[in-house]
This record gives structure tokens, sequence and C-alpha cells, in this order.
């Protein structure tokens, strides 16, 4: 349901000015320790610069130092991405096939000196009983849409990184697109784009933060990429609180994709009855999504 836009504000009002500062120096102090192998608390802070960086990078008073913060941030991202991704890996079955097959992958040790026990010592090792193994990325072209209005900052920002971040980890490169949007829709990845994890992610936490929410535009543009992907199997995934204050009814756009699962975030005003009936008319499933950890 269509609300009315949320007062502009003046870069006081989401965050007091000593919350900045007192984002600036947790910044600061963990600039030093984070490119070093450390252990949760370092992990932790690294995660509290990704929820704080879309809040105060423009409080940042050097370039050099919002570069870096913004690397943290990202590889921050990445680890969170990484251990959900992990869990799915090794539940996933992987491809065994002997090398003279599959030319890819891992040994498979075990396999292997399976086939080699009580081989003899005086014949060359075959090609045939050297068993790879391998997990193959999904034959499935993806679209993340990324609410980055203002009730998305912070901490449901670092969250739609993690989201974006998965699909770099499970996907080829050239095989998702991500759009941002707030009063309006742009790409910020296009289907055919080679980019690098971190890159994209980089991308995701540079984005401006508006006060309007137009989900319309970025069910069309999402879709226009997604028309653009190789593969049969094709979905989109919409990150949002399902408050649009821009454009029009988002419903008959959401009809028209093959498969669309909403992940609703938590924020002060959500429309968790327009994000459920987008994911039923998008034939998916709409997911109420609080930590990373809950996502699908």
């Amino acid at each position: 349901m269509k609300e009315d836009a949320p007062a502009p504000t003046d870069g006081s009002n989401p965050r007091s000015l000593a919350d900045l500062f007192s984002g600036m120096a947790r910044l600061s102090s963990g600039l030093a320790t984070l490119g070093q192998h450390g252990g949760d608390g370092v992990r932790d802070q690294g995660w509290q610069i990704a929820e704080l960086y879309h809040e105060v990078k423009r409080q940042i008073p050097s370039e050099d130092l919002r570069r870096r913060a913004r690397q943290i941030a990202a590889r921050s991202i990445l680890n969170r991405a990484e251990s959900v991704v992990g869990s799915s890996r090794r539940s996933a079955p992987p491809t065994r096939l002997p090398y003279s097959i599959m030319q890819r992958g891992e040994i498979a040790i075990e396999d292997t000196l399976e086939n080699l026990a009580g081989y003899p010592a005086e014949l060359p090792i075959s090609p045939h009983d050297i068993v790879m193994e391998t997990r193959e990325h999904k034959q499935v072209d993806v679209v993340l849409m990324i609410d980055t209005s203002l009730s998305m900052t912070g901490k449901n920002l670092a969250l739609a990184g993690v989201a974006a971040a998965v699909l770099a980890l499970k996907l080829r490169a050239t095989d998702y697109s991500l759009v941002v949007f707030e009063g309006s829709a742009s790409i910020a990845k296009r289907m055919e784009e080679p980019l690098g994890r971190e890159a994209a992610i980089g991308r995701i936490l540079e984005v401006p933060a508006m006060g309007y929410t137009n989900i319309e535009d970025a069910l069309r543009k999402g879709l226009a990429q997604l028309e653009r992907g190789r593969n049969r199997q094709r979905m989109g995934l919409l990150i949002t609180d399902g408050v649009y204050t821009e454009g029009g009814d988002p419903l008959p756009w959401a009809s028209r994709f093959p498969r669309l699962h909403v992940l609703m975030t938590k924020a002060y005003k959500m429309d968790r009855a327009l994000c459920y009936r987008m994911a039923e008319a998008g034939h998916g499933k709409c997911f109420d999504v609080d930590t990373y950890e809950e996502l699908p």
C-alpha cells in the first residue's frame, strides 16, 4: 500500500551526532586490527563496521580511510556469506568422476586410495583410477533487487550485502544481477558483467540512502535484467520492508516473474501483507529476515 513519503532529514535525525562520533571511533580502532587474523571479537568488530558504514561513510574525514573501511565492511560481509553458503555446500552431494572424464575439481582422496588399494607398484597409475570431486555452480539466473531507501540503512543494508555475497559465491559472476532502488531503480551489476565479489558488495555499500521507495520500478528493471540471462531456470529475489512511497502498484510486475521470492526485513514500518502478496503473485515465497542466519 502506498503511503506518504517520509519527511526529509538534515543528517542528524537518523543518528545523533554522538552516535556518529562513536561510530567513527569504532571504525578507527577497528581498521588497525581487522586486516589481521583475529578471533570472534575482531570479526564482530568488522560486522559492526559493515552495519555502520552506510550511515557514517560521509563523515569519514579522508578518502583513504573511507576506502579501507569499505574494504573491511565488504570482507566482513563475505565472511558472513561464506558461513551461510558453507552449510548448504556441505549438505549438497558432490559430483565424483574419474579424472579421465572430469579434469577439474579436487582429488577425492578416499575414493582414489580405494581404487589404488592392491595396485601393483610397478604399473603407472591410470587416469581412470583417480577420482575427482566437484560441486558445480547452480545453472540459474538470479536478479537481486535491494531496497536502499532510508529505512534500509544500517543492519538491513549489511544484511542485503550478505544476500548479494551469497549469490556471488553460489553462481557464476555472469549469472546474477544486482538492482538497487529508492525513488527509482538502477542497475548496480548487470547480468553479463564479470564483476568480482568484493567489488559487487562495494557497489552496494556506496549507494546513497534516499527517503523514497519505488518497488514497481525495481521489479520492472529487475525483470529486464532477468530476461538477459542464458539459463532456463530464472528467479528474482526482492529485499524490502514492503512500504512503497513512489511509483505504482508493484503486484502486476511481480506476477510477470517466473519465480519471485521476497525477503522482508524488519523496520519501523513494514507492509507484511504486500510482501506476501508480491511473493504469491510471483509464484514464490515470502521470508521474514532479521539476521543473516535467517537468509534462505
